[in-house]
């Protein structure tokens, strides 16, 4: 019996040998009977009445007790590990696991894996796998699904291949989770040629449901041309297929393209219902198409007899308050049959910052309060709005009417993370994390260089300054989205792109400065924030000022 400790990386194989040559020959049952296999973890609740049946057979009374105790041992150890997992003793649920891994099957290793990767021990998962493959346990789909998420994780590419190259060995590809799973490996390294050829060999790929969310995971992962492959390889479309791609375009900034999906989808006879019409408007609104999104609007009510909700208003005061149509939103919103919520009042209030309308701004505000007296970020919005005018004077009033209320502008001040090598990171603000002083350097770095190569000129505000400060410049490397780019950029290698997500809105200097970094470092730049996706590239942003 091989030794009671898991493999070390000093004595761990290698994967870089060909799996082809891994033999089943100790394996002669398919996978759809191992699926069957009695699991050991029930063994602990066997009654009396199974220990005494095995009494009615004599001659194999031996044998059955012997197996009987080396499974009520194994189950003993799998309840062990559970219990130091729950408790989140991974290395001790590791060292109780040495007991039992020559012995073990691929639901024990399985158990153990899935945990390590929950816990984006990555590394360590795959030494698991390693040592399965050395002990010659044949791993089952769940395995494999677990170790795909490592290998794009890690970035580790040729050994994602391989690991491949082993599941189609053991005819686990067809599995619409092992299939999933090697489809979100190889878009997440940018082998798009790769996930498509996959995506078409996939036997299930025409099931509607598995295609609809893998184009929605496309989508919402920044991959906006691997959603349109999968797209056009649907044969059978229904309304959410259309409807998930034209969100997509919309959520991208691509308007045009969306309207054009959404025209062939009406010429395929597929009626469009309120959650289509609300993505189109969403898309006509996100890239300053307002002739179309009028025409949309019209649409529905007039031709498919759909009232309008309040996301469709609000597409529409959008739609009106980036073209700078403030009065007529305004008008808009007062003739709605429906009463305004604070979203639509915030979405006329985000374009009065843009056009600098001050005094209805003011008004607008004012409603917001009413409706949400307690929203910090609101409060904050008309400070950037009266700093961006240099009204020191009102953003001093402002910051005493919030102090009065109790308010503290941190309890909504947003935040932005990353994944880096598995793991994600948050950022709050510009102190709070291992690499601020390396971050904050090159941020500073980005300011100069954007001042004298660009001749930008930062703004002389500061959030909800005091008025002694009114000319200071605005610390750039303080808001999260940016500090995120700035760990991204120091952390990855020269050429990876670079995905950033933002629970609010990017503010303006953050936009300007995702621009210029996208430029300097020659990095594709994906923003998410709550609004819609930003991609930046070459100094240039998808949603092209409409945000």
């Amino acid at each position: 019996m091989a030794p009671a400790t898991l493999i070390t990386s000093s004595s761990t194989p290698s994967l870089h040998h060909p799996l082809s040559s891994y033999s089943t020959k100790n394996h002669p049952t398919n996978f759809c009977k191992l699926s069957f296999y009695p699991r050991n973890v029930l063994f602990p609740f066997l009654s009396k009445s199974r220990l005494a049946v095995l009494h009615v057979h004599p001659p194999n009374y031996m044998r059955k007790t012997s197996t009987l105790i080396s499974e009520k041992k194994t189950s003993d150890v799998n309840l062990e590990i559970l219990k130091n997992i729950q408790l989140g003793k991974l290395n001790e649920a590791r060292r109780v696991f040495a007991k039992i891994a020559p012995e073990a099957n691929a639901f024990d290793w399985n158990l153990l894996i899935k945990e390590y990767v929950k816990a984006a021990y990555f590394e360590e998962s795959l030494l698991l796998f390693k040592e399965m493959h050395r002990l010659d346990i044949r791993p089952d789909s769940f395995t494999f699904t677990y170790i795909f998420k490592c290998f794009a994780s890690l970035g580790s590419f040729e050994e994602g291949e391989m690991a491949h190259a082993y599941a189609i060995k053991l005819g686990f590809v067809s599995y619409n989770p092992v299939g999933n799973a090697l489809l979100s490996f190889y878009s997440k390294l940018q082998r798009i040629g790769l996930a498509i050829k996959l995506f078409d060999e996939m036997p299930n790929r025409d099931d509607k449901y598995v295609s609809n969310a893998l184009i929605d995971m496309y989508v919402k992962c920044g991959v906006i041309l691997l959603a349109r492959t999968l797209f056009d390889r649907i044969y059978e479309k229904d309304i959410f297929t259309w409807t998930v791609m034209i969100a997509g375009y919309g959520m991208h900034g691509h308007g045009t393209e969306a309207i054009s999906l959404f025209k062939q989808m009406r010429k395929k006879r597929i009626k469009p219902n309120e959650f289509s019409f609300a993505c189109i408007l969403y898309a006509c609104s996100h890239s300053g198409l307002i002739h179309e999104g009028w025409t949309f609007f019209d649409t529905m009510r007039n031709e498919y007899n759909i009232e309008p909700k309040l996301e469709h208003y609000t597409c529409m005061v959008e739609l009106l308050s980036r073209a700078g149509r403030l009065k007529k939103a305004y008008d808009f919103i007062e003739s709605m049959p429906i009463k305004p919520d604070s979203t639509i009042w915030v979405a006329l209030l985000n374009g009065c910052r843009v056009y600098r309308d001050v005094k209805l701004a003011e008004r607008i505000a004012e409603k917001v309060f009413e409706l949400e007296p307690n929203n910090t970020g609101f409060y904050m919005l008309l400070a950037n709005i009266y700093s961006e005018a240099e009204k020191w004077e009102e953003v001093k009033r402002l910051r005493e009417r919030i102090g009065r209320k109790g308010l503290s502008k941190s309890k909504k001040s947003g935040c932005s993370w990353i994944e880096m090598k598995g793991k994600v990171h948050v950022f709050v603000s510009h102190k709070s994390h291992p690499q601020a002083k390396e971050i904050n350097e090159f941020l500073a770095n980005v300011m100069k260089r954007m001042k004298k190569e660009e001749n930008y000129l930062l703004n002389k505000y500061t959030l909800l300054v005091n008025e002694k400060d009114r000319e200071k410049v605005v610390d750039l490397c303080g808001h999260n989205e940016k500090f995120a780019i700035g760990f991204g950029v120091l952390n990855s290698s020269n050429g990876r792109p670079i995905r950033v997500a933002k629970d609010t809105r990017v503010c303006g200097n953050c936009h300007e400065v995702a621009k210029f970094v996208s430029k300097i470092e020659g990095r594709e730049i994906l923003l998410r924030d709550s609004n819609r996706f930003h991609q930046f590239e070459g100094g240039k942003c998808s949603c092209r000022g409409f945000w």
